[in-house]
């Protein structure tokens, strides 16, 4: 049963492998459509949620005080939340 999950797995690498360009036009012409009208474009994809990430970790660590958890800063705690929410 192991071997013909593997098998599938494998086979599934090798669809998405072949069919790359169809993803690839796939992505692009969806990026074309969000961020195509709007001023700064493509650079805005990656601005937003820079922008998002800033703000919140400003605001969180001010009204915690500016503690952090464990010796690590909560900016740690909290950008790696968002990231894991955002692209999962």
């Amino acid at each position: 049963m192991i071997k013909q999950i593997y098998k599938e797995g494998k086979g599934l690498f090798k669809d998405i492998y072949l069919s790359r360009l169809v993803i690839y036009e796939l992505t692009r012409r969806e990026f074309k459509i969000m961020y195509g009208n709007k001023y700064l474009g493509l650079l805005w994809a990656l601005l937003e949620p820079v922008a998002m990430m800033l703000i919140l970790v400003l605001v969180f660590t001010y009204l915690r005080g500016g503690r952090s958890a464990d010796g690590f800063p909560f900016a740690i705690y909290l950008l790696s939340g968002i990231i894991g929410f955002n692209f999962f």
